[in-house]
């Protein structure tokens, strides 16, 4: 809080946004590291959107006996994308936190 104070900041989100992208000594997020945490976000959002779709249709054709076995692989594969781009957000905030 005296930082904060001696920086002139009357509130915490602001001195906490500035501190953060700052590249004065040191910067404990890159705008870079920012760029790429957007990507993977956007991306695991629409696996996302995609497995509660496909999870919609599955159940909706057990119930009404039509399932298609194709839509299973169709899942195993948009699980295993959504998988990927969880494990490189981890890298990435492993990174930032590496660096800070």
């Amino acid at each position: 809080m005296q930082h904060m104070r001696r920086s002139g900041h009357t509130s915490l989100s602001s001195y906490a946004r500035k501190r953060l992208v700052s590249t004065r000594p040191p910067a404990l997020i890159t705008k870079e590291s920012i760029h790429a945490l957007n990507a993977v976000g956007t991306e695991l959002a629409r696996s996302g959107n995609n497995l509660n779709q496909l999870t919609r249709y599955v159940h909706q054709g057990k119930k009404a006996g039509w399932f298609n076995p194709k839509v299973l692989a169709q899942f195993n594969a948009l699980m295993l994308r959504h998988t990927q781009l969880q494990d490189q957000l981890h890298q990435v905030i492993k990174q930032i936190l590496h660096r800070s």
